[in-house]
């Protein structure tokens, strides 16, 4: 019963949880990416061979509060990411760990 539970919450809630989560930092890019758009300047980088977007001024956008809010908030959620996807790979193993303890005292 433990097993089967075990593998319930990971389906039911974590794996939801990080799917929410997912895609939240996809908005979160979205909107950071449109702040550059609007706020930064596109400019070719040859090393690259394409264009990539600088910022006029680094003090400028060092000080502006949507553009630190927007990458506070996608790194926040990223940090919530890498803890779930942390969590999630931990009951994976106790959950291989159980299978294994079951199927061998089954033989």
């Amino acid at each position: 019963m433990v097993l089967r539970n075990t593998i319930a919450d990971l389906y039911e809630r974590r794996f939801k949880r990080i799917e929410i989560t997912e895609d939240v930092i996809f908005d979160y890019h979205d909107r950071t990416v449109a702040i550059m758009e609007r706020k930064f300047e596109s400019t070719f980088y040859p090393p690259l061979k394409k264009f990539i977007l600088l910022p006029k001024s680094y003090d400028h956008y060092m000080a502006d509060p949507e553009f630190n809010n927007a990458l506070s908030t996608l790194q926040s959620y990223r940090r919530a990411l890498f803890t779930r996807y942390d969590a999630v790979d931990s009951i994976a193993n106790e959950v291989q760990l159980m299978i294994r303890t079951e199927t061998k005292s089954d033989d």
